[in-house]
């Protein structure tokens, strides 16, 4: 039970840490607060990064809470809208692929694409075409991390 407490206390203060800084530093914290639950509170016998995430993508109970949240703040939904229409308007499967606002799996992927983008090979991410998809991610991911650290802290 106290390592459960360490690695909660940890993933929240990445996720406090998150509220500083432009929107891409944001984003990296609320990432890696968002890995470090999944790999240490949710699917603990994943492996890798890449099998919590899918996990997550077939998790039913998180899907009906997470579109909980969008039907209930307008926020989150406006942001969800907006990038579901930059998705439609790219040609390719550049962003995010996000169809509507039930597309549980390429919500998450699109919180991934973001994360590989600001990480792997791509100096500085650049986001010519995009700049907003660190804001975005960040705070798509944000309302998902927040409701997350609350039910840690009912533990």
């Amino acid at each position: 039970m106290s390592e459960l407490m360490n690695h909660s206390s940890q993933i929240e203060l990445l996720h406090k840490k998150a509220s500083e800084g432009d929107f891409l530093s944001r984003f990296n914290y609320e990432y890696l607060s968002f890995i470090a639950h999944l790999n240490n509170n949710l699917y603990l016998e994943s492996k890798t990064d890449v099998e919590s995430i899918q996990k997550l993508k077939s998790d039913k109970i998180l899907r009906a809470e997470y579109m909980a949240q969008i039907s209930y703040h307008r926020l989150l939904k406006k942001v969800w809208n907006s990038v579901i229409e930059e998705s439609l308007q790219e040609l390719s499967y550049k962003q995010s692929g996000v169809q509507n606002l039930e597309d549980w799996e390429n919500m998450i992927e699109f919180w991934y694409q973001t994360r590989k983008k600001s990480y792997d090979d791509e100096p500085a991410l650049e986001y010519t075409e995009d700049k907003s998809a660190p804001e975005q991610a960040y705070f798509t991911l944000s309302f998902f991390m927040e409701s997350q650290i609350k039910k840690l802290s009912k533990l």
